[in-house]
């Protein structure tokens, strides 16, 4: 079961948290208590409603998706830098607002169409960072923090303030308060500050129920450099995901449930086997991807299919051909199956040069009335790691 969808368009949260009360250990507690018990840190309790409600939703987001302390084996920290929790001070208007905004949380919009487009994308669970104040306008996350989140984007803020107070990035609290005066209502400021996301409501599982587990790791060459551009395949008999690597070589894969997973580079023989988890543990992992020799293309003519066909010996690598008119076509090896499991073919390009570039390598090639067949070879040297 996936750690944010039980169905296509059912979002799930924890019924509890594991909690580290610094001195004091870690305890389970419920979502909701938690919720209540972190309003009175950050507003003032006889704040407009709407505002204390926008907060609850920010609060659960925030607590339900946190990754922060999953190698520690706990999700939230109290008394260090995860946030206030003051449950002595709650007042009944601080309650309802939770009450009122029970297992809402903020959701990246799902991709709408026509019906005879793809089906709409699953909601998806997202943190919702907040802070004090800003000066007039909040701070998109790749400018606070240098980590790109699509819902935390600039946006300009009534706060009335002339300093920013925080990291500038989500939901302002003061800003909150001016448009909760206003009449605006909590969805109507969610939807200010973070862009594109819907509050949904969710259902909550059993802590057993949940999804934890962590793969993390780098991506990296033969020096020890980090790899940039590859993209790997994580992989059990159950499910199979794929994530690009990050800027600095980094991946993650998070919300894993119990199994045994294989980790592969697509587009090279590279592979990881054996990485266990157990829904709620984390795995660290470095992979090692050495340089690739040079490519050899041996080109023959072919009578049929009258085509440029070609072979690469794997599948999922794009594969550009650029004519000799300057038209552009891509395909991804693997999709011609019937030649080579790493197969892939083009119409004939016209008569005259093309080029064909695969892997970030450029070969050119003579194209006349024939179809041509390129076989692709030298890549066995890329052995695993």
């Amino acid at each position: 079961m996936s750690c944010e969808k039980a169905d296509a368009d059912v979002v799930v949260i924890p019924s509890t948290l594991l909690v580290q009360v610094i001195g004091q250990g870690v305890s389970e507690i419920p979502l909701e208590e938690y919720v209540k018990g972190s309003l009175p840190g950050h507003l003032d309790l006889e704040a407009p409603l709407e505002a204390l409600k926008a907060l609850a939703v920010a609060i659960r987001s925030g607590a339900a998706s946190s990754r922060r302390h999953a190698r520690e084996g706990f999700d939230i920290c109290i008394g260090g830098h995860c946030g206030a929790w003051r449950p002595a001070g709650r007042s009944s208007n601080s309650d309802r607002a939770v009450d009122e905004t029970a297992r809402q949380v903020l959701v990246v919009a799902g991709a709408g169409g026509s019906p005879d487009a793809r089906p709409a994308a699953s909601p998806r669970l997202v943190s919702a960072p907040f802070f004090e104040r800003c000066d007039g306008r909040t701070r998109s996350s790749a400018e606070a923090w240098h980590s790109p989140l699509s819902h935390c984007l600039a946006v300009t803020c009534t706060c009335g303030g002339s300093d920013l107070a925080g990291h500038g990035v989500g939901l302002c609290l003061v800003g909150a308060l001016a448009m909760a005066s206003q009449g605006a209502s909590a969805t109507e400021i969610l939807k200010h500050y973070y862009t594109g996301v819907d509050v949904a409501t969710a259902t909550e599982v059993a802590r057993p129920q949940l999804c934890q587990s962590l793969i993390v790791g780098r991506v990296v060459d033969s020096t020890g450099q980090p790899h940039l551009g590859a993209t790997l395949v994580l992989s059990s008999q159950a499910a199979s995901f794929q994530r690009a690597v990050s800027n600095d070589g980094r991946f993650w894969f998070s919300g894993l449930p119990a199994g045994d997973w294989d980790l592969a580079v697509k587009g090279a023989r590279i592979r990881r086997s054996g990485l266990h988890t157990d829904g709620r543990n984390t795995l660290e992992t470095q992979v090692i991807v050495p340089g690739l020799p040079p490519l050899e293309a041996a080109i023959l003519p072919v009578a049929y299919p009258k085509a440029l066909i070609g072979t690469l010996g794997y599948g999922g690598v794009p594969v550009t051909i650029t004519d000799s008119e300057g038209s552009q076509i891509t395909v991804e090896s693997g999709l011609a199956p019937e030649f080579d499991p790493g197969g892939f073919s083009f119409p004939l390009p016209p008569a005259g040069p093309c080029t064909v570039e695969v892997l970030g390598q450029r070969f050119t090639i003579e194209v006349g009335d024939t179809g041509l067949w390129v076989r692709f070879i030298a890549l066995a040297a890329t052995g695993p790691s």
